[in-house]
């Protein structure tokens, strides 16, 4: 947490993992890909033995002006993996209340299977655009993304969980 947010605290960054059962994983590693840097989180489903790494992206951070004086607001992408082929990418929304120094994974929104992400682009109000690179409909997934989609989510009803 030091090192992700400059928060002294003994409490840990923890990612709820999507479309699985309460099943979560503590961020506790860092790595760099092609020279930029991300945070990184491993564990092992208990019931069927599949290895399942998380992949938190803090370099595309956005913060969010829903926030107030206890809690602090933000929104990153991450990519979860498992012993498939897939490379599910997802954006979270979490709290980090300012009293406990502690973060709450909220809520989740998938982005796509083996998906390029391009830019995050907040109007530091109510939309939040994703700009990502999707494959063809009869493009490989094993082939690099071409088609350009833009994903809109509205904060508020990411944040009252709704949408």
């Amino acid at each position: 947490m030091l090192k992700l947010f400059n928060i002294n605290t003994s409490n840990q960054l923890i990612v709820n993992v999507p479309e699985s059962h309460k099943e979560q994983c503590i961020i506790n590693e860092l790595i760099k890909v092609d020279s930029l840097g991300y945070a990184k989180g491993t564990r092992t489903n208990e019931e069927t033995g599949e290895k399942i790494t998380v992949i938190f992206d803090y370099n595309n951070i956005v913060t969010i002006n829903h926030s107030d004086k206890s809690v602090f607001r933000f929104i990153s992408p991450f990519i979860v993996s498992g012993s498939g082929s897939g490379n599910f990418k997802y954006i979270g929304l979490f709290e980090l209340n300012k009293k406990t120094n502690n973060i709450n994974h909220s809520d989740t929104r998938f982005l796509g299977d083996r998906i390029v992400l391009e830019k995050l682009d907040y109007d530091g109000n109510e939309t939040l655009d994703i700009i990502i690179k999707t494959h063809r409909k009869e493009q490989s997934f094993s082939e690099t993304p071409k088609v350009t989609k833009i994903l809109k989510f509205n904060i508020t009803n990411i944040i009252n969980k709704k949408e």
